[in-house]
């Protein structure tokens, strides 16, 4: 599968041609998509880290999984959010390094269920 860049963000090229409808029905921003106990679970977990949208992140994440292996998915996702992060820059950057790296985490164990 090919990765394209755009901006700072990686993807596979399926996402960045994926018409906006597809991806709204697709994609659900950060935390599990699924039944009632999932959803709430996703209300949970926030778009972004103290106020750095990594929304687009974690839907690219959501199709890298169908179309990559999950490891390197899950790699992807961590790579994207540090590159939202680095772009961002500023005081709460270490911060936000250790929140995403706790997401990450929380992507990788997610495999065992």
């Amino acid at each position: 599968m090919r990765l394209v860049m755009r901006g700072v963000l990686v993807a596979p090229a399926c996402y960045w041609d994926m018409p906006d409808i597809d991806k709204n029905s697709a994609c659900n921003g950060c935390g599990p998509k699924g039944g009632m106990l999932l959803r709430l679970l996703s209300i949970a977990i926030p778009d972004s880290l103290l106020g750095l949208s990594i929304r687009e992140a974690c839907n690219i994440h959501d199709i890298s999984v169908v179309v990559l292996k999950k490891d390197d998915a899950d790699k992807l996702f961590y790579k994207n959010m540090l590159a939202l992060i680095n772009k961002r820059g500023g005081i709460l950057a270490g911060v936000r390094r250790l929140i995403a790296k706790q997401y990450y985490n929380a992507v990788k164990a997610w495999e065992a269920y």
